[in-house]
């Protein structure tokens, strides 16, 4: 299997044997290099250090014959295994001074330098491939280093340099993930812009062929949940268990997540107990798995208002992982929710220090300091967002610009969210929606329509009784623990989010809208008959 490429399958049947037999020396070689093969550096060097000496020195990367710098690279393996990766990198520089054409001298010193955070410097390294004359190693060995860093357009690029003809299996593989790591590329840009039907059609195009790799079909998956499709993202997640686990808990902390996200916790930890699955992961990569699974089930337990239970399953975590800067923000969302805004405050203004790429401690102190009434410091913290045209961003811009009186610019900040929720264009810079080139006009029937009734499922005496349940839900947290029924249908998120905004701008309107106010005074005089008689009506209008 290794010989035809199906590396995966090779896997897995390398893995059962180690189960059955952990002391097979030839099993773990051939693994080890299955490994190496599909660039699985981290989980072949954990194998290697669980190697005896004796076996650690016969490990040696198969490097491609003939290359002058195969002893220096055999070297600086050794010397890593062996736990000196400061020596590794001396010997793999003095290798690429005298070997400067030595692709995989430089890649192995690249990775090195990457691991050890000179990030710059392993670019630098890398970026003789970028040169015309480049050979075909050269530029593999650089597309290699780029998609290991998420540089997918330049490992396109790199890889189009090699003539299809030169192109071996390992390099059409390449190429292939790199293509689909694009299309992903342009999804997630899709829903950073908010448009969710953009990036659900894009997702469900990739979907129809999906990856075989667990971290590719576990990011895909989320994705597609991102979206609202979280029907194909669990779909998708089931097929790639079903093809067999191969690979550590990082490679399947995506999948896990959508599972747990479905409401499907039996399915994740069944997951998540897999030996082989447990056996290929590190500690930390496990207590990772076990602290998403925790917040999932806390978030679950907030939005149906039972905060209590909610809060205990959260503290239990802190206390084995207090650092742990997602257990704070579910904490954070806990008090908020349960109106403790004074405590929120606190976490977010902690976790601002840290704040995640899309800024969540910030925004949520800004909605604090909203909820709390304390408009100028909400304007304040808003001043330090990073651009953002996600709708939930324009909601809370439009929130901030009404409590400081702007209402012309919050009813922008609406437009636009409601036209992405819609997964309508814009052409302009207020990037509100766009009809034939002109502003759409904003929806005349907000406020004013009758909504249709939610599909219920039919009663066989053609009306709910006593004894029966109104298929119906609340909103969630809008009820105390054990009034609501968990198991009834809820609004999705994007369903919520148009009805906040929808509620916004009918009280904006009804706030900025033209108004006329009438009068009417009547004046009459009696008299002889004829002209002397006068009536007079008068309305003065305001």
């Amino acid at each position: 299997m290794r010989h035809n490429k199906d590396l995966p399958q090779a896997e897995q049947t390398l893995r059962s044997l180690l189960n059955d037999d952990p002391q097979n020396a030839a099993a773990r070689e051939n693994l080890y290099y299955v490994l190496r093969e599909q660039n699985k550096s981290a989980e072949a060097q954990a194998m290697l250090q669980t190697l005896p000496q004796s076996l650690r020195q016969k490990l040696q990367p198969r490097v491609v014959a003939g290359m002058p710098g195969d002893a220096l690279r055999r070297q600086a393996q050794a010397q890593v295994s062996s736990g000196n990766p400061a020596g590794a990198i001396a010997t793999l520089r003095e290798g690429v001074a005298r070997y400067p054409d030595d692709p995989w001298l430089r890649l192995d010193l690249a990775r090195l330098l990457q691991k050890s955070g000179n990030g710059s410097e392993a670019s630098s390294l890398m970026s003789a491939a970028y040169r015309p004359g480049a050979s075909n190693s050269a530029l593999y060995a650089a597309a290699l280093f780029a998609s290991e860093n998420g540089a997918w357009q330049q490992a396109q690029t790199l890889l189009a340099r090699i003539p299809g003809g030169s192109q071996t299996s390992d390099m059409r593989d390449l190429r292939q993930r790199v293509n689909y790591n694009l299309q992903l590329v342009t999804a997630e840009n899709y829903l950073a812009q908010g448009n969710t039907i953009a990036a659900s059609n894009t997702l469900r195009a990739i979907a129809s062929t999906p990856p075989k790799a667990p971290a590719d079909a576990g990011k895909l998956a989320r994705l597609l949940a991102e979206s609202g499709d979280l029907t194909t993202a669990v779909s998708l997640v089931r097929n790639n268990i079903s093809s067999g686990v191969s690979g550590n808990a990082g490679d399947y902390a995506d999948q896990i997540a959508v599972l747990n996200q479905a409401g499907l916790t039996g399915e994740a930890q069944n997951l998540i107990s897999n030996p082989q699955l447990q056996a290929s992961s590190t500690p930390t990569q496990l207590a990772s798995i076990r602290n998403g699974y925790v917040i999932n089930e806390a978030d679950r337990l907030r939005e149906q208002g039972n905060y209590a239970a909610a809060y205990d399953k959260l503290i239990r975590a802190m206390q084995s992982d207090p650092q742990n800067t997602d257990l704070m923000f579910a904490m954070a969302r806990l008090y908020q929710s349960g109106k403790m805004n004074k405590e929120a405050g606190v976490v977010y203004d902690y976790l601002m220090t840290r704040d995640t790429p899309k800024q969540d401690a910030r925004a949520g102190a800004i909605d604090v300091a909203l909820s709390a009434g304390n408009n100028d410091r909400a304007e304040q913290l808003a001043g330090g967002l990073r651009q953002d045209n996600s709708p939930d961003r324009l909601l809370l811009l439009a929130r901030v610009a009404e409590a400081q009186g702007h209402h012309q610019q919050a009813m922008t900040y609406l437009r636009s969210a409601r036209g992405k929720l819609l997964g309508m264009q814009s052409t302009n810079s207020s990037e509100t929606p766009t009809v034939g080139g002109v502003l759409a006009a904003d929806n005349p029937f907000i406020g004013v329509s009758q909504t249709s009734a939610p599909t219920r499922t039919a009663s066989a005496y053609g009306q709910y009784m006593p004894w029966q349940v109104a298929q119906s839900a609340a909103a969630p947290g809008s009820t105390l623990p054990g009034i609501q029924r968990t198991d009834l249908p809820v609004d999705t998120a994007q369903t919520r989010m148009l009805r906040q905004v929808d509620t916004m701008m009918e009280s904006l309107q009804e706030k900025t809208g033209s108004w006329l106010q009438g009068g009417m005074d009547v004046r009459g005089r009696d008299g002889e008959s004829g002209t002397s008689k006068l009536t007079e009506l008068r309305t003065p209008l305001t």
